[in-house]
């Protein structure tokens, strides 16, 4: 689910390239506000260019893979345009006229609005597309996850089946995405990059995509990824926590966002 207006609340926060906690000042921090989200299992990766230094909070869970929900949307705008799926973020792409829970995908898109609004039907319709054996080829090439997209709907494989990222990857992808190392045209890549941008202020700039999955009948995997990049410094986080109550799964969110990064970074 899109979070334009819970990042609001994050504009203070994110101010200074290190707060000075040390690694364990973190994790008990972390430990208390996880507590008081009833957040039972989360794990938080960072990686800081400056210094190349990693932070992990449950370094088990950030080395175990869930389905990537709507975070394949970055990738998957990736092949979308590099494939000519799409010739711009802003072609107009017809609606199916199959109405969904979120009305804001109820009507034509454009990749760029298909992004931010989180449109299922677009990106199903971006896979008929593609295919089963393109997407291996790209997935392979860019390293993505465990790669494992024979078993699930061929055609929304990054929501069921076997397909499944760590928090982990999620950060390697994230490098190599900011830093062009990937197999797509640099304009590609930076179209992306500004459907991704959440936040630009004179001190910083954040950008990200969220993604909330079922996982079991009774849990969801909630994610949000991205970077923050300031003067003298970029830091790439992943953040994913598993939680029971679906309803309140994008509050509980709103309120971790708002709290995290002055921990984090």
């Amino acid at each position: 689910m899109y979070i334009s207006k819970k990042l609001a609340i994050l504009t203070a926060l994110i101010l200074s390239i290190s707060n000075g906690f040390s690694q364990n000042s973190k994790r008990m921090q972390i430990d208390s506000l996880f507590n008081s989200l009833t957040i039972k299992k989360g794990s938080i990766v960072t990686y800081h260019l400056s210094n190349k230094e990693y932070f992990r909070y449950n370094p088990s869970m950030c080395n175990t893979g869930y389905l990537p929900a709507s975070t394949f949307k970055i990738p998957n705008s990736l092949i979308a345009l590099e494939l000519g799926i799409v010739s711009d973020v802003n072609q107009i792409i017809k609606w199916d006229n199959i109405k969904s829970s979120n009305e804001s995908c109820n009507s034509d898109q454009t990749l760029a609005s298909a992004l931010k609004n989180s449109c299922i039907w677009v990106y199903s319709e971006f896979a008929n597309k593609i295919g089963i054996n393109q997407y291996k080829d790209y997935i392979n090439k860019i390293d993505y996850g465990n790669k494992q997209i024979d078993y699930g709907p061929k055609n929304r494989f990054w929501l069921e089946g076997d397909f499944k990222i760590s928090a982990d990857q999620q950060v390697e992808f994230l490098k190599k995405f900011h830093n062009y190392e990937l197999p797509f045209s640099k304009g590609n890549i930076d179209d992306v990059k500004k459907l991704i941008l959440l936040r630009d202020t004179p001190n910083f700039k954040l950008s990200g995509k969220a993604g909330t999955e079922f996982i079991s009948n009774k849990e969801v995997i909630v994610w949000f990824i991205g970077y923050v990049e300031m003067p003298n410094e970029t830091v790439f986080f992943s953040i994913n926590f598993i939680h029971h109550e679906i309803n309140s799964t994008s509050k509980i969110r709103g309120e971790l966002l708002s709290k995290i990064f002055n921990i984090i970074l």
